[in-house]
């Protein structure tokens, strides 16, 4: 729900900072225990909070200064006294007019910036990858508000035209795009492929989403824009077959850290990243079940996305394989995976995956790890399992109409427990 978080089992309020107000707070969000557990009483507290902070942000925002006649009316925003890694730089030309509005460097900056915030490195540098083409495309001092649909659709088709991996290649990097386009078209290289296009898009979309949604540009050209890809997502990822997973049950150790590894991927749909960042205390009994935490509150703890923040029941088959018994001697608050290590982008992933990807090709096993997830949506549908249901369960950015937290609207932990545990394998 916007602007309400569970932690464990009882509501918080937690709001962003706007950019422009951040020198004033000197913290990203602002957080507050709502002290209740009803999701009723908690949207009623969160409305009462969302009125008060209105008041407060309209209040420190500084009024604009009438420049003379012929000059730009602007507002600049200081950068924000925050104890941020090395790598976060301010913005050297944050500036609103309401002439004018923001250029496309503007513009981007103010949306690394909130990736910055957030501190998630691996994102950070794939985001900053795409905004450089697109700075490259549209000139950095561009207005963000000029940019039209039909020029997003050019820029769609500009960056179908670049070749694979064009950064790193000898031939290719440190050129300029269009030079970079006409080699390739003379050396028949390689384009990138239609994912990777979509995936481009996507980060330009989120940045003038944000600039929407923070009012400093009118609006998003770039919506519901992508290239259609010849391939059926079917054949591009497969889930785990029946065979793989027979395969990969054998040659797994039980009850060590690559088997919990596993059968919580299969059986609740968590990403890899996911798994790895739990500790003891995301698993509590409460309700009468056994209820997993996946969520952001430890400091190296990241998700994908908000609908990636969940509670959710455990499987049956989990406890029947002794899951709780398996915790018990890990230490309070403690890692339960501690041989993954964290990676330099800030995940526990990057370098596990290598080892378990390893570990299937030993067993035999020809999917990949993310196949066990695609194997779990499957047998959602298996077992008719509705999709809201199925996406709040997955983490899956649908998840909105079930609500941010269990228990909201018509779904109980007991109405998420019955459909989780309809799902069943042969193993």
């Amino acid at each position: 729900m916007y602007c309400l978080q569970l932690r464990k089992t009882t509501y918080q309020f937690v709001r962003r900072v706007p950019v422009d107000l951040l020198r004033h707070y000197q913290k990203a969000l602002i957080r507050h225990s709502l002290n209740t557990k009803d999701p009723r009483e908690a949207k009623r507290l969160r409305n009462a909070y969302m009125v008060r902070y209105d008041v407060e942000f309209e209040k420190l925002r500084p009024i604009s200064i009438q420049e003379p006649q012929g000059q730009l009316q602007a507002l600049t925003i200081a950068a924000p006294a925050l104890p941020l890694d090395s790598v976060v730089t301010t913005p050297n030309s944050l500036r609103t007019s309401k002439k004018l509005g923001l250029t496309m460097q503007d513009l981007t900056d103010f949306y690394l910036m909130k990736l910055k915030l957030a501190g998630n490195k691996k994102t950070i540098q794939d985001f900053t990858s795409s905004i450089s083409v697109a700075l490259e495309f549209f000139l950095p001092n561009t207005l963000a508000s000029q940019v039209s649909r039909d020029d997003a659709r050019s820029f769609m088709m500009f960056v179908s035209k670049l070749p694979v991996r064009f950064a790193l290649a000898k031939e290719t990097r440190h050129r300029p795009l269009r030079d970079v386009i006409k080699i390739a078209d003379k050396m028949d290289l390689k384009r990138s492929s239609v994912p990777t296009i979509n995936k481009r898009i996507d980060v330009i979309r989120a940045v003038f989403a944000y600039g929407l949604e923070e009012e400093k540009v009118g609006n998003n050209p770039f919506v519901n824009m992508s290239m259609k890809d010849p391939k059926k997502a079917k054949g591009k990822r497969n889930p785990m077959s029946a065979n793989d997973m027979r395969k990969l049950f054998a040659g797994l150790r039980g009850q060590s850290e690559d088997y919990w590894v596993v059968m919580i991927a299969l059986y609740q749909g968590a990403r890899q990243n996911e798994i790895l960042q739990l500790r003891k205390s995301d698993i509590v009994f409460e309700r009468g079940s056994w209820l997993l935490s996946f969520h952001d509150r430890y400091e190296n703890n990241s998700m994908k996305t908000e609908s990636s923040v969940r509670t959710v029941p455990i499987h049956k088959e989990l406890i029947e394989h002794g899951l709780v018994q398996w915790i018990a001697d890990v230490r309070p608050d403690s890692r339960l995976f501690p041989s993954a290590v964290l990676g330099i982008y800030g995940n526990y992933s990057q370098t596990y995956s290598k080892h378990i990807n390893s570990e299937f090709g030993r067993f035999g096993v020809t999917n990949h790890f993310h196949s066990l997830r695609h194997r779990f949506r499957d047998a959602c549908r298996e077992a008719e399992i509705s999709q809201d249901i199925a996406d709040y369960l997955g983490g899956w950015s649908g998840a909105a109409s079930v609500g941010r937290s269990y228990g909201a609207l018509e779904f109980s932990i007991k109405h998420l427990s019955k459909a989780l545990n309809r799902i069943k394998y042969s193993i």
